[in-house]
């Protein structure tokens, strides 16, 4: 020992209280707010043991990182964002005991644990749940301007998906101590079809197409708690495409779609179809009524030409269009109908659905909007360009009784006719109840209910008819690369 002793040098002296206090000095300089570098700092905070350098120095598992950080310009990011040069210098400068008075010993190992951390956590991290989070990104997107007293957003993403939490990164830090962290970062990969296909044709893609994939393959990583591959039936609706398909085992039904404006989006959204309403009423929301019915109050041909009706909201009473004000209309006492049937505005058939937008899928009584290339036209519903052939989609068993009642009851106006004339003079019966022979079918159950997906991707597999672009219609692309760029 005490030959040892007279060789020993300060230069290669580790002092664990100077390391601790370089990377509190690191910790109180570094800017970075969100989850994951707040979890980095919290652990240098919280504990005095080293996750990446021992008493041997660094070993294989630094290299294993710096692989995979190197790696992150196949998907579209900059290395150089991921700290890569960095950490490969001062692995260096470690193994070679290459130190200087600006880069001791002691500084270069508080930089490298610190660094290594926060590459990996924000490598793993983002490959395994996304870069961005949707659900924050979309929903503070839209004011809501009928609020002018606060800030309020439009929810636009109601999609259940996973998210990081405190057993996540704890995880995460074990397992670079157990020296695991080469399956650990494997199994951070994205497992769907999509994000493979994606970052294979990435390195190949070029100026604005990059941006689309990048940003799809971003979508490719957010972990749904729901997702079509679960299910043999399911209906497919992706917004940029304007299309649905319905999807059972092998048979596909595609069909062209009308979806929400600008100023009114579709929201993004995981349910399942429950039910089928023909002929169904509309109560006309309050936005249209102050933009668009309100205007035309002393105008009864107005209300009679387009089958409106009104009512007292508490008693459901039917108000006589001549004592209609302006001020009745413009409260949430009394809601505007529109009469089932023909010439209704959500057609002979509205597909039903939970959600927290009160949006539903339907048909139209204006089809010629499908042959527009562009069909953004809605507040928000979907109307679909094949309402029968989704319908009977729609059965579990399609039996041909079932499906004449459908055709039926999406043809014939007798039975709304004498629900009219019921209402008008207050006989009004159950909607459920049958005509014509127990034809007529008011509503049908979904048993079982069919899952729904409303998504948005600009890049996506066609059945053989390989990848497809298109337009980026509500800008989400550019939402989310511009948090992206941060990355490249």
């Amino acid at each position: 020992m005490e030959y040892f002793s007279e060789i020993s040098s300060e230069r290669y002296s580790v002092d664990n209280s100077l390391l601790k206090e370089k990377i509190h000095h690191l910790i109180l300089s570094d800017r970075d707010k969100s989850e994951l570098d707040v979890s980095v700092r919290k652990y240098y905070k919280d504990n005095d043991i080293l996750l990446w350098v021992t008493r041997s120095g660094i070993n294989s598992k630094a290299d294993t990182l710096l692989k995979y950080l190197n790696d992150v310009r196949h998907i579209g990011f900059n290395p150089e964002k991921f700290y890569y040069s960095q950490i490969r210098n001062d692995i260096k400068t470690l193994r070679n005991l290459d130190f200087n008075d600006t880069d001791n010993i002691n500084s270069v190992i508080a930089r490298l644990e610190y660094y290594m951390t926060k590459a990996y956590v924000r490598y793993c991290t983002g490959q395994r749940y996304g870069f961005v989070n949707p659900a924050i990104l979309y929903n503070t997107l839209d004011k809501d301007d009928s609020d002018t007293t606060n800030t309020r957003f439009i929810r636009l993403y109601d999609i259940p998906m996973q998210h990081p939490d405190r057993t996540y990164y704890n995880e995460a830090f074990r397992k670079i101590l157990n020296d695991s962290i080469g399956v650990f970062l494997g199994e951070s990969s994205p497992q769907n079809r999509l994000y493979d296909v994606l970052v294979t044709r990435l390195d190949n893609i070029k100026d604005k197409s990059k941006i689309k994939y990048i940003c799809n393959i971003e979508r490719a990583r957010w972990r749904l708690s729901d997702y079509p591959g679960k299910y043999k039936k399911y209906v497919f609706i992706n917004i940029p495409s304007q299309t649905l398909e319905a999807v059972d085992g092998d048979e596909r039904i595609p069909m062209k779609i009308i979806f929400g404006k600008t100023s009114t989006k579709t929201p993004l959204l995981i349910s399942k179809i429950n039910r089928i309403d023909f002929n169904p009423k509309w109560i006309i929301p309050q936005s249209i009524i102050r933009k668009d019915v309100v205007k035309h109050v002393d105008d009864i041909d107005y209300f009679i030409r387009n089958n409106f009706y009104v009512t007292e909201k508490k008693t459901g009473e039917v108000i006589d269009l001549s004592d209609v004000t302006k001020e009745m209309l413009l409260s949430n006492d009394y809601r505007v109908i529109q009469e089932g049937g023909s010439g209704n505005s959500l057609g002979r058939v509205i597909f039903r659905f939970n959600n927290n937008f009160s949006v539903f899928l339907h048909d139209t009584s204006s089809p010629n909007v499908f042959t527009r290339t562009d069909r953004r036209a809605s507040h928000g519903c979907i109307r679909v360009e094949k309402p029968f052939e989704l319908a009977v989609f729609m059965l579990h068993e399609k039996e041909d009784n079932t499906i004449e009642r459908i055709k039926y009851s999406m043809t014939n106006d007798n039975h709304v006719k004498e629900q009219s004339e019921k209402r008008n003079t207050h006989k009004v019966k159950s909607e459920s109840a049958l005509t014509d022979a127990g034809l007529y079918l008011s509503s049908l159950k979904i048993n079982p209910t069919v899952p729904l997906f409303i998504t948005y991707y600009t890049v996506y597999p066609v059945e053989n008819s390989g990848i497809r672009e298109y337009s980026d219609i509500y800008g989400y692309d550019q939402v989310i690369y511009d948090h992206l760029k941060r990355f490249m």
